[in-house]
């Protein structure tokens, strides 16, 4: 929630404008680490003054809440390496910086799960510390495919006004449109908490995280078009068909799923 919020919708048109060559690209490291930092210290504040109302009881202490911080950096920084890479079209790249980062973490998570099988102590606090070292390792894989990859490096030159107002006029749609999405996609949750219990919202949200591996396909062709489409016109006008193709892919398999699944599902 948070990552949505202070992100800005930032991605998205960083991958547009840098692929499109609208963008200098000599601030770009910069200027999102001093916006990483800023929104670190916004979630840190949120944390420290809401944590009442934010953290269960069991982690509303100081130590859980700098435990939390020190992850909530790295992964909002590593979430822009991704897209600065699309712009260059480091699809190879991106793949197999996902597919690391992945096995790293069920690694580490049947680690821990062998650990408190064999007695060891493994509480939440170990848990929320594994978590932040993966985050910070998933950020200096990240960054190191960006040096590889890319022409970016770090200097002291930042973002004028003039281009924070250029890339606004573009993400700021995208922004609204990201934020009311994902409040479409979690408002249900609130509300079946509210009526049912936590109980009922582990089962939904298992069913909901199934429908999510849907989206796979139409995020994957997206995350190809968009710099293509941002780089020539005349190209995202036969990517079109592209698009379409993706689509019918899409429903057959969504009702393909449904007679699948259709007697472990309850009306």
């Amino acid at each position: 929630l948070f990552i949505t919020v202070l992100s800005l919708g930032l991605n998205p048109a960083l991958t547009h404008f840098i692929a499109n060559r609208k963008l200098k690209t000599d601030f770009i490291v910069s200027s999102l680490t001093f916006f990483s930092i800023v929104a670190t210290v916004l979630f840190a504040s949120v944390i420290y003054l809401g944590g009442d109302w934010l953290l269960p009881n069991e982690i509303n202490y100081l130590s859980y809440k700098i435990l939390i911080v020190l992850s909530f950096f790295p992964m909002f920084s590593a979430t822009f390496v991704p897209s600065i890479l699309s712009a260059y079209e480091k699809f190879g790249a991106i793949n197999i910086l996902r597919i690391s980062i992945a096995l790293m973490y069920l690694v580490v998570y049947i680690v821990l799960y062998l650990l408190k099988l064999n007695g060891y102590e493994v509480g939440l606090r170990e848990v929320i510390m594994a978590y932040c070292i993966m985050h910070w390792v998933q950020l200096i894989i990240s960054l190191v495919y960006l040096r590889r990859d890319t022409i970016l490096r770090f200097n002291f030159s930042f973002i004028d006004f003039n281009t924070v107002r250029y890339l606004w006029a573009f993400a700021g749609v995208l922004y609204v449109a990201n934020s009311l999405q994902f409040l479409n996609y979690r408002i249900d949750f609130w509300i079946l908490e509210y009526f049912q219990g936590s109980k009922e919202v582990g089962t939904y949200a298992l069913a909901f995280s199934l429908m999510q591996k849907m989206w796979i396909l139409p995020t994957s062709i997206g995350f190809v078009l968009l710099p293509l489409i941002s780089k020539d016109i005349d190209t995202s006008k036969r990517l079109i068909v592209i698009s379409r193709i993706a689509l019918w892919i899409l429903i057959s398999f969504g009702f393909v799923l449904v007679f699948i699944l259709r007697p472990t599902i309850v009306l």
